[in-house]
């Protein structure tokens, strides 16, 4: 087990480095602000009160918001703090559940296997899923997760139950990932049967029950369907739209991933891993990866052939784990054929070659980490600290206006502005595209209507000092509103000591780990060690369904009630393990 801290030691090194040097710098990511925001809103009002703040609420997926309110509560840290450590947060636990995958499922015994844990969590893959998309990082250990679940199944061990409960907490933390999953699971779930009818040589022994596992498949995937379903605040309306920009974004991050060398080496090393030796449930379990790193490729490809709207290259690579995690699957199968064919020095060979390999996709990963600008500036969260201060003493309907100059863009700073605001008005606030003029009882905006109690401008957001109004605090003017009245000064937003980003990365990999602990063994048939490392990722499954149904029935996910809402995880997963004991070793399936 201590191999564990391997993994967690260099995916966490990769992630918070930038930090860790410069507490100036920013955390990364544009889409970051908007999570920064959602997750106040739900950690403060509950889920339920997502839709209608913004066009961007995202109430169909609140898994990771749920997690992230209660994780960061218990933790004493606020949304915008969580941006600096969630990255590293969840990239470890994700490391987690590669390793798991590695020794419970494709049954390495080899004591290098935690190397692929940092291999496919600091990869550019997952890198580029880091910069902004916190939803899809949250859901990458529990798609793991969920593939070391079907390949129990193929071993005609245990694991139904634990892919229903992946299932519905996928589909809460991303539903837009959790139907290719699925599609991934029972593609290659279907192409084990056919192989189990027709008795191929290698394949997962026949039996009548070859078509279990398809069934098991599509029973967790309805189950998760109906039980997200019933759990999220809104349903989503229709598929994730391609954003403007597609074409450059596809030119600044495909590249990277170096496709053209990474998915042959992904086939490479599915083949070396099926061929390593004759073990059924290795070769079983290794098809996963083989079938999702086909996935990615063929995503890719359908972008520039299909007929109809696919998801652009820069979504669907990142998606296909299958491709990093088969190329580290790969480098120990080669090392372990090297050191028997020529012992001590194919050893030798084969740990150069892995490595290398390590080297090479750990290095990429970081390099793209470490080269991407901030999502937020030291001033835009000084102004609007500062302007939160200001409203604080007034309703919480008050109309709030924050006026933008035309020059500044199309491509307004909406979710920036929101997260330095207090979640209780967020509905009440409204951007102004415009220019001023007037005077402060007579204000007016040439290009908006005025409509607001109060009118802002925050010289960090492009603004010109206007030509009236009362300087509050440094860059922040009110133009329209009342008095100010005790303002505090916001101060320049900096990052955590570099022991406390540690110590809260290793604060939340504990809470999920005691939230699904109890779920790993009471529904899995895995190895100590594999428990172990597959723990947080169930409870990040378990917490997200749990916690969004808490928060629907109108439980706060703060203070002493993010505890119980943990502990209530961890019972309900030990309750599962005491059912297992009681009516024995296939009842709970």
């Amino acid at each position: 087990m201590a191999a564990l801290a391997l993994p967690i030691a260099i995916v966490t090194a990769v992630y918070l480095a930038p930090f860790a040097v410069d507490r100036d710098r920013m955390p990364f990511g544009n889409d970051t602000a908007g999570y920064v925001w959602r997750i106040g809103v739900v950690r403060s009002l509950g889920v339920d009160r997502l839709p209608g703040i913004h066009a961007r609420s995202l109430p169909d997926r609140p898994g990771h918001l749920v997690v992230a309110s209660v994780v960061g509560s218990i933790l004493g840290v606020d949304p915008f703090t969580q941006t600096w450590i969630t990255p590293a947060a969840l990239a470890s636990v994700l490391a987690l559940a590669v390793v798991a995958f590695a020794i419970a499922a494709a049954r390495e015994r080899d004591p290098l296997a935690a190397s692929v844990g940092p291999i496919v969590a600091a990869s550019p893959f997952v890198a580029w899923t880091a910069v902004g998309y916190a939803s899809n990082l949250a859901f990458d250990p529990i798609a793991v997760a969920a593939a070391v679940a079907a390949a129990m199944l193929a071993a005609g061990r245990r694991g139904v139950v634990a892919l229903l409960v992946l299932s519905v907490g996928g589909a809460l933390v991303h539903w837009g990932f959790a139907i290719p999953m699925f599609g991934v699971l029972l593609t290659w779930a279907m192409l084990l049967a056919i192989l189990r009818s027709r008795g191929e040589r290698g394949a997962p022994r026949p039996g009548p029950r070859r078509w279990w596992i398809v069934g098991a498949i599509v029973l967790a995937g309805l189950g998760g369907t109906i039980a997200y379903l019933a759990l999220t605040p809104q349903t989503p309306g229709r598929m994730p739209r391609t954003p403007p920009g597609a074409a450059e974004r596809i030119a600044a991050r495909v590249p990277s991933m170096a496709l053209g060398v990474t998915i042959p080496l992904s086939a490479a090393g599915a083949a070396a891993g099926l061929a390593r030796n004759r073990d059924r449930r290795r070769r079983a379990s290794v098809g996963i990866l083989a079938v999702w790193a086909l996935a990615g490729a063929l995503g890719v490809a359908a972008w520039y052939v299909a007929p109809v709207p696919v998801p652009p290259p820069y979504r669907t690579a990142p998606f296909a784990l299958g491709i990093p995690a088969c190329i580290g699957i790969g480098a120990l199968a080669t090392r372990a054929w090297m050191a028997e064919r020529w012992r001590g020095v194919g050893a030798a060979a084969g740990n150069v070659l892995l490595l290398a390999v390590a080297a090479w996709l750990v290095a990429a990963g970081a390099f793209i980490w470490y080269r991407q600008p901030s999502g937020f500036t030291s001033a835009e969260r000084a102004e609007l600290a500062s302007l939160s201060s200001y409203l604080a003493p007034l309703p919480d309907d008050a109309r709030i206006g924050i006026v933008i100059p035309p020059s500044y863009g199309r491509k307004l700073p909406a979710s920036r502005i929101l997260a330095g605001l207090a979640p209780r008005r967020l509905a009440s606030v409204k951007i102004r595209v415009a220019t001023i003029s007037g005077t402060t009882e007579r204000a007016r905006l040439n290009g908006s209507r005025a409509g607001a109690d109060v009118l802002a401008v925050l010289e960090a957001f492009g603004h010109e000092p206007p030509p009236f109004g009362a300087l509050i605090a440094p860059g922040v003017w009110v133009v329209k509103g009342p008095d100010p009245d005790g303002v505090v000064v916001g101060a320049p937003a900096r990052a955590p000591g570099p022991l406390a980003l540690v110590a809260t990365v290793l604060g939340t990999i504990a809470i999920l780990w005691v939230a699904g602990i109890g779920w790993c063994r009471g529904t899995l048939d895995v190895d100590p060690t594999s428990a172990v490392a597959l723990a947080p990722a169930l409870g990040l499954a378990t917490l997200a369904t749990i916690g969004t149904a808490a928060s629907r029935l109108g439980v706060p996910l703060d203070g002493a009630s993010a505890v119980g809402i943990v502990l209530a995880c961890s019972a309900a997963g030990w309750l599962t393990y005491l059912a297992r004991r009681q009516w024995g070793a296939r009842s709970v399936d």
